[in-house]
């Protein structure tokens, strides 16, 4: 038995083994290619080993090449103090992609096409060698590649509410320090894109942590939405992931009194704003805003000594008996609330 079909059986019993201890590691994870046809376009008979494959690895796609010449073609070479030796070349759909020279009559090496630099959808790799006799041979494999990210959301709700989706993203590039990009879109609306690095590749986070800050849910209008997620690979490949949800940004306001029922304090909460303020609160007085007071936090508040301070500012006595007051409250979304408040 020849060196290289040594080489070879050695290489194909490599392979069964690692691949069923990928299966057993990588339970869920489905094949991403698909071949077609594998055939050589050259008569082979005078060549002992001539082996081309294409097969799936985590970093892309490996072609592997088995090549030996007969001993009687070794002969025919005229000036037999120069080794013997050729070249291989590789194209995909047409395009070199890789050439190696060699050295002797036989090859058994390997390469590898990142994932990155094949598109999703089908392709034909091309291999041609050429021998120190001068003969060229040649195998085309026509394969598809699918490598579409996988988006996994999980719908959750954080302490106040608001919509936030843990989002589990899945890149078949493991090679690039990106392994893609994730595109955010609120009602088709560009909201960001951030790139996904391999600490965060095949892993879930909350959205939030994704995007470095919050969803603008405060500022959106009452009703549902639309989430749009587009995961992009480094090679072009997308998946598309819609998610509705409802934002209800309502204000709401509490009043506060005393065991005699003097008024001691209003508060108004609100739905956090991601950017600029959450909400305001105005008090009128004789359809008079005598005090306004806004906040970029989720809560604020007015206590009586505020409002008493209101009165005076302008020019209203405190007066002894009970009066009303009329309490707005805006959210940031420009949901309002209005409230009749008895002072005493």
């Amino acid at each position: 038995m020849s060196v290289i079909m040594k080489l070879f059986i050695f290489q194909i019993v490599f392979i069964c083994f690692a691949a069923m201890n990928i299966q057993a590691a990588i339970t869920t994870q489905q094949s991403v290619l698909t071949i077609l046809d594998s055939k050589a376009t050259t008569d082979q008979d005078e060549l002992t080993t001539f082996l081309v494959e294409l097969n799936e690895r985590e970093s892309g796609l490996e072609l592997s090449l088995q090549f030996e010449l007969k001993d009687e073609e070794i002969q025919t070479i005229p000036d037999a103090l120069v080794e013997p030796g050729g070249n291989f070349s590789l194209y995909l759909d047409g395009i070199n992609i890789h050439r190696q020279f060699y050295s002797g009559t036989m090859v058994a090496t390997s390469h590898v096409l990142p994932f990155s630099i094949i598109p999703d959808g089908m392709h034909t790799l091309h291999c041609e060698l050429r021998t120190s006799t001068g003969t060229l041979l040649d195998q085309k494999i026509s394969f598809i590649l699918t490598t579409s990210p996988t988006i996994e959301v999980e719908m959750t709700k954080d302490g106040s509410g608001l919509f936030d989706p843990m989002v589990g993203l899945g890149f078949i590039d493991k090679e690039s320090e990106v392994a893609g990009h994730l595109e955010v879109h609120v009602d088709e609306r560009p909201l960001a894109i951030v790139p996904i690095a391999q600490t965060v590749n095949n892993k879930k986070f909350l959205l939030s942590e994704l995007l470095k800050k919050k969803l603008p849910i405060a500022s959106l209008p009452q009703g549902s939405h639309l989430l749009r997620l587009l995961a992009q690979g480094s090679n072009g490949s997308k998946t598309i992931r819609y998610l509705q949800f409802t934002v209800n940004a309502t204000p709401e306001l509490e009043v506060i009194r005393d065991e005699d029922g003097q008024l001691k304090e209003i508060k108004a909460f609100f739905v956090k704003s991601s950017e600029g303020f959450s909400g305001a609160l105005n008090i009128y007085y004789r359809q008079s805003v005598i005090l306004s007071k806004r906040s970029q936090e989720k809560q604020l508040s007015v206590n009586r000594e505020d409002i008493i301070s209101a009165l005076k500012e302008h020019n209203y006595l405190v007066p002894d008996e009970q009066i009303s007051f009329v309490i707005s409250v805006n959210s940031a979304n420009g949901v309002e609330e209005w409230q009749e408040v008895i002072f005493r």
